[in-house]
Parts: structure tokens; sequence; C-alpha cells
């Protein structure tokens, strides 16, 4: 049976780059998946075509911390990844980080942040158990626009190390 993901992307922000991050997760090679937005934004956002109404959710400019936080109440997949709003995920990232972290009986998958490209045949990941005090939710925010990096992890390591 194939493990499911919760793909978790909080932004601020207009919707401009927030449109090609979740078309990037569309089109991913994994299949089961699931799109949860949070809407950083201290006022919600009009919502165009791209999003369902259960893949957004307001926050009223909480903070990534606080969204993190809330977001746990509605991840029930078997992992979760990670995805800044201005983001790209390669259509193989999830796919790879799961093997990855199946392979290494990881509870988590970190990535180097890579320039977007159509060639992910040579993907540096890094995987393993960090040390708590180092992994915090500061690693949410490394990233720029175009970069192919999420972070996966097991919902019970999101749930109970992420706070």
């Amino acid at each position: 049976m194939m493990k499911s993901v919760a793909v978790v992307i909080p932004y601020r922000g207009d919707l401009t780059h927030l449109r090609e991050a979740v078309h990037s997760v569309r089109e991913s090679s994994w299949t089961e998946f699931k799109i949860l937005v949070f809407d950083d934004n201290s006022e919600p956002q009009v919502l165009d075509d791209f999003l369902n109404d259960d893949e957004y959710f307001p926050t009223g400019g909480i903070g990534l911390p606080a969204v993190i936080e809330y977001s746990k109440q509605f991840v029930f997949e078997d992992y979760v990844a990670i995805l800044a709003g201005d983001d790209l995920m390669s259509s193989d990232r999830l796919q790879l980080q799961i093997k990855v972290i199946e392979q290494e009986f990881s509870e988590v998958c970190l990535s180097r942040m890579q320039k977007f490209s159509l060639n992910h045949e040579k993907l540096e990941i890094l995987s393993g158990n960090p040390e708590i005090e180092t992994f915090t939710k500061v690693w949410l925010l490394l990233g720029s626009y175009g970069a192919d990096g999420t972070i996966l992890m097991t919902t019970d390591f999101y749930k109970k190390s992420m706070c």
C-alpha cells in the first residue's frame, strides 16, 4: 500500500509564487498526497481557481512557528512534507525522500536547497535523526524562490518534535 503525504505549504504575501508551488506538488509522481496551504497574511487572500476549499487555511498573521503548530491538527497522513510557498518541488522529490527514510529507518529527510531543474538524478539528500536541539522551525525558513528543498518527515516526528 502506498504511503500518504500531507504537503504543508505555509506562505505570506501575494499568490504569485504560491500558484507555482501548488502546481509543482500536483505534478508529483507520488499520487497519495494532500495539499494544506496556510495563508499567514493578516487578511485572507482572494483565492483563484487553483486551491480547493479543503486545502486553504487562513491563519491571520500568527507567524511561522504558530502556523506549524496549528497545521498539526489537520495532518493524518503517514508523512509530512514542508514546502515554502515560494518554492517548487520536483516531480520525484517525495518519492526519493520516502525511499531514503524507509531505507535508513529514519524519521526525517532533509535536502540541500538546489535550483529547480528538470534533471534530478544527482540530488544531494541529507537524512537521519537530527538532534532535536538543532532541528528547529528555523530549518523551514531556509530556501529561496526556485529551490527544490522540501523537508519530509514522519507524521509522528512532525507532531512530537516540531514544537
